[in-house]
């Protein structure tokens, strides 16, 4: 014979003045659930139906339960980044810089970046130098001034120059720049000029005396030239290098006790020069 088992019930006035033993379970006839009682908690623990697990009936505590209007509502936006709490979309604010490429061989972008590293603001500025330049290299223009060319550094190609020091074996070679002058004192028996270190050089003559050219840039397409100061000259003998050509190919008479101004070119590399001279200035 089929056996019928009821546990205890009572409404839910009478359970909320009742003690459970440990484990065991009651039913609240006026909410039509289950309790389950632990010897101690008046009214045990009410057991939820599955039609209470609903949003609406879920208390928040520390678990929150989360919908797709409940999750976009918790987010806002904020420090350029737009936000849609109804559609759930992110967009990035405007930062006002023009989308472009900044910058090419000869100037360089100025980036302004927030603390947040969001690029506020870029422009372009044209290279100039200031210090010491240690290369110059493939550089067709560009403005440079109060600097120092540092040793073995070429400034061909440069333009708008100014106030430059130059350091041993620079190649000074711009036709729009100021060159220091290169004393080389006494000319001794063999008496070097070497373009490297300037385009113009002073010299006393009191022996005789064969020049040398050295130091000749070799970069295509380019010319180059320099100025000797020489005092004196005509009192000595001047043997010049096999690669000068003068006027109608004369060696030239220099002036004793005076100053001559010879000029010497080329457009060759060096391998001829052009002179000629001014003579006969008393200083």
């Amino acid at each position: 014979m089929t056996k019928q088992v009821q546990i205890r019930r009572g409404s839910t006035s009478q359970h909320n003045s009742f003690t459970g033993v440990s484990g065991e379970i009651t039913v609240d006839t006026d909410l039509n659930s289950i309790r389950v009682h632990n010897n101690s908690l008046a009214g045990g623990f009410l057991l939820a139906k599955n039609s209470d697990l609903t949003t609406a009936n879920v208390a928040e505590v520390t678990n929150l339960y989360f919908t797709n209007s409940r999750s976009r509502l918790a987010l806002t936006s904020g420090n350029s980044i737009g936000y849609d709490n109804t559609t759930g979309n992110i967009t990035l604010t405007p930062s006002g810089v023009t989308a472009s490429v900044y910058g090419n061989s000869t100037i360089v972008p100025i980036i302004t970046v927030d603390t947040f590293g969001r690029v506020t603001g870029i422009s372009n500025a044209t290279i100039t130098a200031s210090g010491t330049i240690t290369s110059v290299v493939g550089v067709s223009s560009g403005a440079v001034s109060n600097t120092q060319i540092a040793s073995g550094v070429s400034t061909e190609g440069l333009s708008g120059i100014s106030n430059i020091t130059l350091s041993a074996n620079s190649i000074f070679t711009s036709a729009t720049s100021l060159s220091r002058i290169v004393n080389l004192g006494n000319a001794i028996a063999f008496c070097n000029v070497n373009t490297q270190f300037g385009s113009y050089f002073t010299a006393n003559s009191n022996v005789n005396t064969t020049w040398g050219f050295t130091g000749t840039s070799t970069a295509a397409g380019m010319a180059q030239g320099f100025i000797l100061e020489l005092y004196n000259g005509g009192n000595y003998t001047q043997t010049w290098p096999n690669t000068v050509r003068w006027p109608g190919n004369v060696t030239p008479a220099l002036s004793p006790n005076l100053y001559d101004l010879l000029v010497f070119v080329t457009d060759n590399n060096g391998i001829s020069w052009r002179g000629s001279v001014q003579v006969g200035y008393t200083a």
